[in-house]
């Protein structure tokens, strides 16, 4: 992933869905104040969450190393001027939830809200807003939520996309894009919708996963993307429609970077086979990469990439890591590959 790639994750994804808020006159509603709790932020029949630590980033100075090129770091130090909003200081923990993955035409629609925890300026961040957005930035009253939403042509599918805005306290922010799981997100921040631990897998795994990384996810399959599998990759490779839900996670201090994921299946015989498909992707990937029997330079840190590349047997999954060095990132990325350029 590159620098500039990581940096919209971080904080655009976090930070830049800024048209739309929403505001109830009580104060309340749950905290993201230890990562046990995390779980009650996401509704019950979600799809699947990814938790980001954005502390650690900061006191590991991930945020410092993604701004030094002039260019970013202008636009950020503009971004704070206008927010009050330092993301190096003031972010705690966020958790992005997916409530539904549709298929088909409407793949690109995904339902999904944010929830970040923090230090925020209101006021000054609405302001921003109205700045920012002017002629589509809009409020209105939905049950008995304030909403600020804007919206904007995507020029890939040619449809208006909508992104909304919740506050509550001064430690709380929500994001969502669309009204329905704006709305969603402020009532189960409320404590008004059932959450997971009312009974859901995505519940029980928490514990079983590794929760240490500066991000990570849980995903179950939902019932339409197995159908896809089922008619797709699952009619060469049975073991794929076997997959139940997926696991993920990676850090980056600086100078190492540690990326895993794990694919649980519904049945324990598929696991070997499961692992087995993997480890002949890995072995095809490097067959490729030396077709014509010439070893360039580019070909060599692409084999370097594969040969870190571990998949291994778990007891209800199959486990793929791969860890790379400084002196790893900084040869990939002067051949262009790897973190990208600063």
């Amino acid at each position: 992933m590159s620098k500039r790639a990581l940096l919209s994750v971080i904080i655009i994804a976090a930070l830049a869905l800024l048209p739309v808020a929403c505001k109830k006159g009580e104060s309340g509603g749950l905290a993201l104040g230890s990562i046990s709790d995390i779980r009650e932020l996401v509704v019950k029949d979600a799809v699947g969450y990814v938790i980001m630590n954005f502390k650690s980033m900061g006191d590991k100075g991930l945020f410092d190393e993604l701004l030094k090129d002039q260019k970013s770091l202008t636009e950020f130090n503009d971004f704070k001027k206008k927010t009050g909003l330092d993301p190096r200081k003031d972010l705690e923990t966020g958790i992005i939830v997916l409530t539904d993955m549709p298929s088909g035409p409407n793949a690109n629609n995904e339902k999904l809200y944010l929830i970040v925890s923090g230090k925020f300026d209101q006021k000054k961040m609405v302001a921003a807003m109205k700045a920012e957005e002017k002629d589509s930035f809009k409020m209105e009253n939905v049950s008995g939520y304030t909403l600020y939403h804007s919206s904007t042509l995507d020029n890939e599918t040619q449809l208006q996309k909508e992104v909304f805005l919740s506050f509550k306290n001064n430690d709380l922010i929500l994001f969502a894009t669309n009204k329905e799981s704006m709305l969603t997100a402020c009532q189960i921040a409320d404590g008004k919708k059932d959450s997971i631990a009312k009974g859901s897998n995505l519940y029980d795994m928490f514990e079983n996963v590794n929760q240490s990384h500066m991000f990570w996810g849980l995903f179950s399959i939902p019932e339409s993307s197995k159908k896809e599998i089922e008619s797709g990759p699952g009619m060469m490779f049975p073991a794929f429609k076997d997959i139940t839900s997926i696991y993920f996670g990676g850090s980056y201090d600086g100078k190492t970077l540690a990326l895993d994921a794990n694919l649980f299946t519904a049945k324990a015989e598929s696991i070997k086979e499961l692992a087995t498909t993997l480890n002949s992707f890995k072995d095809m990937a490097k067959s490729f990469a030396t077709q014509g029997g010439e070893q360039s330079a580019e070909t060599a840190k692409a084999m370097e990439m594969i040969d870190k590349i571990n998949i291994s047997q778990e007891k209800d999954s199959v486990k793929i890591t791969i860890i790379l060095t400084e002196e790893q990132l900084k040869s990939f990325k002067s051949e262009g590959m790897g973190m990208g350029a600063k």
